[in-house]
C-alpha cells in the first residue's frame, strides 16, 4: 500500500496543481537551503551563503476549500477536543483551551486564511 501512495499522491498533486510546475517545491527547498547555510555561516563554517544569490519563483498561493466530508471530520474532531477540555483540569498541559478551540472553529467556518489572522487578533 505504501508503494501505491508514493506514486498516487504526487500524481494527484500534479493533476490538481499542474500550473505550479514544482515552483512551490523549489521555493521550499530554497528556504531550507538558506536556513542551513545561514546556520553554517553563523557557526563559522562558511564566509557567505550561496543561496543568498538565488531569487525565489513568483507563485500564487493555492486556495483550497474543505469538502463536506472534511468539514464533518473537522467538526467531529473539534467536538471531541471540546469534550476532553471540558472535563480536564485547566492547568493540564495536554488539554486544549476552550478559547483556542472556539477561535479555531471561527477561523475554519468563516474561511479565514491562516496568513491573515485578523479575527483572532494575531495580525
Amino acid at each position: 500500500m505504501a508503494k501505491d501512495l508514493k506514486k498516487e499522491v504526487p500524481a494527484r498533486v500534479q493533476a490538481k496543481r499542474s500550473w505550479a510546475e514544482g515552483r512551490h517545491t523549489a521555493n521550499h527547498v530554497l528556504q531550507q537551503g538558506q536556513a542551513s547555510f545561514n546556520w553554517a555561516r553563523k557557526m563559522g563554517y562558511l564566509v557567505r551563503n550561496p543561496f543568498d544569490f538565488v531569487d525565489p519563483y513568483d507563485v500564487e498561493p493555492a486556495e483550497r476549500c474543505l469538502d463536506d466530508v472534511e468539514i464533518a471530520a473537522v467538526g467531529k474532531a473539534l467536538r471531541e477536543a471540546e469534550a476532553f477540555a471540558a472535563v480536564s483540569s485547566p492547568l493540564s498541559r495536554h488539554s486544549p483551551s476552550l478559547t483556542a478551540l472556539a477561535a479555531l472553529r471561527v477561523a475554519i467556518y468563516t474561511g479565514m486564511p491562516a496568513s491573515r489572522g485578523a479575527p483572532l487578533g494575531t495580525t
